[in-house]
């Protein structure tokens, strides 16, 4: 059985492949360090712990790239994120029944 700090390694680790390779706003994949957006992990985290629907968090990611690196926003791609941040299983003390629909469906 997993530790709690091991499970919250994976879900920070989950959360920094999706920015990585499917969000990368300023176009790094492959060439910068896949830490890049980790400063946006513990937002994305609280934010899914809330339940919020593709919406909120397509939402989310705008604002990063708005306000945050001044850039144009991409809705068609954000969805697509947003989406797939869902579908991460954030549970740290129980394991997800695979039966269980993600949260946001």
């Amino acid at each position: 059985m997993k530790t709690k700090e091991q499970r919250g390694q994976e879900i920070m680790d989950a959360i920094r492949s999706v920015l990585y390779n499917d969000w990368d706003p300023i176009g790094i994949k492959g060439l910068g360090p896949d830490d890049e957006y980790d400063d946006y992990i513990g937002q994305v985290y609280r934010l899914l712990t809330q339940r919020p629907t593709v919406e909120s968090v397509a939402r989310q990611l705008l604002m990063f790239e708005a306000q945050d690196l001044g850039l144009p926003k991409r809705r068609k791609v954000i969805q697509d994120v947003a989406r797939k941040l869902l579908d991460i299983d954030i549970s740290i003390d129980e394991e997800r029944d695979p039966k269980r629909p993600p949260l946001h469906r």
